[in-house]
């Protein structure tokens, strides 16, 4: 090999380095929030169709609402892009597909939901990164009734394996260009120009670790939609939607439309930045786990003696070995408890508290609001090891006839939380006597 075609390839390989090569993507125009990179595990966008004539639109395509944002460990990207898709069709049939692409490639296309009418009030468009899973979901609100009284129409929930650790959102500057990790925007496999259609995003968001933020918003045309690279700088994008402008613009939401008049690259949709507000609750903090236990020998709820701490543990399903996320709640003196923020997904559910066996509850759909039933308490493990025998009633026998303060009270035996040990909690104990729990 001579030494100018080696300095030829050494040329072109360096450009490959520093030259984005797009995905062949329909036209797209999109908005991005502008701000330093960050990571985060969980963003939102939501889409809303209802300015759009559905009959307008042609044969054989569909008007996009689209999120997307890239992956990766730290601020490191790793060339996966994830994508949430509500798709409006001609017949006003809205569709749902999640997708995961690497490099240039589709690499899955997950299944497509019809989810809705173009009319429906709101679709959240929401994905999760935990448990090694990229986790997608969809809330859709029908209409203003279901919106206020915050009762999804419908939930619908899928997830894909990753080996990816975090979302990036914010902006990075990498080889010439500025790469925007987290967007959303409005896409279609041919552009149409048949009616004014719009198409409203809202409350484009993600999670800081305490509360959903959003950021300053900017556009990004197709040709400058970068969102992730490679050593070999590949990126998501496509070419420009020409002639789509913002109808109007505020805080976290856009609203897209035909206009004939293409809005300038870079221009600023809102100049603020803060905590989303909004109405509904259910899609920022599904999974929300509602758990019920009662008592025996405690009384009728409502009763003090029924507020208790529980440790609770989420599971993978079948896998009592795999704890994917545990932590405390404490029931009101009704025997509930509320757990917010979980990550949506099913899961086997066990709780356990100082004096009960544990109680496992399985495949419990967290996609979004779960009330589970875990039944009456099983006391009597007065040394906390999830078995009861010889060893909590000898500890009961030496505790046998005391009251909260006397040398020999044990607060491990009063298992009716009556302040005395005595015949009352003898007899709880000899009914569960020779169990264990649920996780043993």
């Amino acid at each position: 090999m001579t030494k100018g075609i080696l300095a030829t390839l050494i040329v072109l390989a360096f450009l490959l380095v520093l030259v984005p090569v797009q995905v062949e993507a329909g036209p797209y125009m999109g908005g991005y929030l502008k701000e330093n990179a960050n990571i985060t595990d969980r963003v939102l966008v939501t889409v809303n169709y209802a300015g759009t004539q559905a009959d307008q639109i042609p044969y054989y395509t569909h008007l996009m609402g689209v999120s997307s944002i890239a992956g990766g460990s730290g601020l490191s990207p790793s060339g996966w892009t994830y994508q949430n898709v509500v798709g409006l069709m001609r017949n006003n049939h809205v569709y749902w597909q999640p997708q995961g692409w690497y490099e240039n490639s589709q690499e899955y296309p997950g299944p497509i939901w019809d989810v809705g009418r173009g009319y429906y009030l709101f679709y959240y468009e929401r994905m999760d990164i935990a448990y090694g899973k990229v986790i997608y979901t969809l809330y859709v609100y029908q209409d203003s009734t279901a919106y206020n009284n915050d009762e999804p129409t419908y939930i619908y929930l899928w997830s894909h394996p990753t080996s990816d650790s975090n979302f990036l959102v914010g902006r990075q500057w990498h080889s010439g260009n500025w790469y925007k990790h987290f967007q959303f925007g409005v896409e279609s496999e041919q552009a149409f120009t048949t009616t004014n259609w719009q198409e409203l995003n809202a409350h484009a968001c993600y999670y800081d670790g305490a509360d959903w933020r959003y950021t300053e918003g900017r556009v990004c045309h197709g040709d400058t939609a970068l969102i992730t690279w490679t050593y070999q700088g590949w990126a998501v994008g496509g070419s420009t939607y020409d002639g789509v402008n913002k109808t109007y613009s505020f805080d976290d939401w856009v609203c897209w439309n035909y206009s004939g008049t293409t809005i300038p690259d870079d221009s600023q949709l809102w100049s603020g930045s803060g905590i989303v507000s909004d109405t509904v609750f259910k899609p920022y903090h599904a999974g929300i786990l509602k758990g019920a236990v009662s008592f025996a020998g405690r009384g009728a709820p409502p009763n003090d003696r029924w507020i208790e701490p529980f440790e609770v543990k989420l599971f993978e399903p079948g896998n009592l070995d795999n704890v994917l996320w545990e932590g405390t709640a404490t029931t009101n003196n009704t025997g509930v408890f509320n757990i917010t923020d979980l990550t949506p997904g099913t899961y086997d559910i066990g709780i356990k508290n100082w004096t009960c066996l544990s109680e496992l509850e399985t495949g419990v759909d967290l996609s979004g609001e779960a009330m589970v039933d875990f039944g009456t308490t099983r006391e009597g493990d007065a040394n906390d090891d999830d078995y009861i025998n010889i060893l909590d009633s000898s500890a009961l026998s030496s505790a046998f006839g005391s009251s909260e303060g006397d040398p020999n009270w044990n607060p491990h035996c009063d298992f009716n939380r009556d302040g005395h040990i005595n015949i009352l909690d003898a007899s709880i104990l000899a009914s569960n006597y020779g169990q264990h729990g649920d996780l043993r």
